[in-house]
């Protein structure tokens, strides 16, 4: 009987699990330690770095493509919110409390705003499902999303990719990684995505929608001795893209009765309706969309991680 190391409890995920002829176990890590497939009481989505990229995944509401069971909803000011077989909580705000932790190499990411440079160069990740508070924390009620970054190897090895697409969309990300000294090695990675505008004022010849990216991760690898090493990485992302413009597609009030007003300003109420029904609306078209004249409407979102060194 063969043994193989994998990392995640979905054995279809990974193409070379059976040989014709042979019977292999599956080893893996999802409860943060080596066990036979047949011993983990949990149900794991597991995917590795090639598998993503081969997949187009770029975010982590992206990873809908590969675990079964994981929903992804974008929110009106670009908050993710995830949920896992139903379990999640519907808060768009940024300082809203996850119910579906995030995580790159054990380190959480707080909020769900913190995510988008999560799925930079991997070499896997893992959704586990169901509650994995003793493992992962308080903010797991419905499951955890754990991204293992690429670690520098002993070997030089360089590699990249580059997209593009409609609106002049181009993405493109890279590593280097190799031996720094005998005992030090480093691996350094950069992504990048860039776009024209998509979105098309109704009133106007105004665009909207352009989308500037920038992620980065450096990391050290140091052997300390046979038994011991270290590791350290920075992790950080720069978004400077434009949010997008709300379609008016159509308006449905619902009154009160009369004995018991809805609001109690009916008048300001009703010129905030004038003001809708003065809006052109969006119809059937994707691209069209409306916002205030002079109204700002892009990012300047950041966010730096940096991961204390480990034994």
């Amino acid at each position: 009987m063969k043994k193989i190391m994998v990392t995640g409890a979905i054995a279809s995920l990974i193409p070379s699990l059976l040989n014709a002829g042979a019977l292999e176990e599956v080893v893996v890590t999802a409860q943060k330690r080596s066990q036979s497939i047949n011993d983990v009481g949990l149900s794991v989505s597991a995917a590795t770095g090639e598998q993503i990229t081969d997949a187009g995944i770029s975010d982590t509401g992206d990873l809908i493509k590969v675990s079964p069971g994981l929903v992804f909803t974008a929110s009106q000011n670009g908050t993710p919110l995830f949920s896992l077989r139903g379990v999640g909580f519907n808060d768009y705000t940024l300082g809203a409390s996850p119910a579906v932790s995030v995580y790159v190499d054990e380190v959480p990411l707080a909020y769900g705003a913190f995510t988008k440079g999560a799925t930079l160069d991997l070499e896997r990740v893992e959704v586990l499902k169901g509650p994995q508070g003793l493992l992962f924390g308080q903010n797991s009620t419905g499951g955890a999303i754990n991204y293992i970054a690429a670690k520098p190897t002993e070997e030089f090895e360089a590699g990249g990719r580059i997209s593009y697409g409609r609106f002049n969309k181009m993405e493109v990300d890279g590593h280097v990684s190799g031996p720094l000294s005998e005992t030090v090695s480093g691996r350094v990675a950069l992504a990048t995505t860039q776009a024209d505008e998509w979105q098309e004022s109704i009133s106007s010849s105004r665009e909207l929608g352009a989308e500037d990216l920038f992620k980065g991760r450096a990391q050290l690898l140091i052997d300390v001795s046979d038994r011991t090493t270290v590791l350290a990485g920075v992790n950080g992302w720069t978004d400077k893209s434009d949010t997008q413009a709300a379609q008016l597609q159509d308006l449905k009030l619902q009154y009160s009765s009369p004995s018991e007003p809805l609001v109690s300003d009916t008048a300001a109420m009703q010129s905030r309706i004038d003001a809708f029904f003065d809006q052109p609306n969006a119809d059937n078209d994707a691209r069209s969309a409306e916002w205030d004249e002079g109204r700002d409407l892009s990012r300047d979102d950041r966010e730096g991680l940096h991961n204390l060194p480990r034994s």
